[in-house]
């Protein structure tokens, strides 16, 4: 009788083991390209627009502004 409770013990947990069914895989390369393509349909509606109570940017940000909007126009 023991035989035979070991013998259906092992094959319930051997089945368990076997059941790939219930494994999640996940994968991050889509979840970044989900992204990039927000990214990218956000950076194609968004629009500059002109303020008069913006305030000046700073020389730093203004630079690095500068050198993006060099690199878009090279690229294009």
């Amino acid at each position: 009788m023991r035989t035979l409770m070991f013998i259906a013990a092992c094959a319930v947990v051997g089945l368990t083991w076997a059941d790939t069914s219930s494994t999640v895989v996940k994968v991050y390369s889509l979840d970044v390209k989900e992204r990039v393509q927000n990214l990218e349909l956000i950076n194609v509606t968004a629009e500059k627009v002109a303020s008069e109570e913006a305030e000046e940017p700073d020389a730093e940000l203004q630079a690095i502004l500068d050198d993006v909007e060099t690199i878009e126009r090279e690229a294009q």
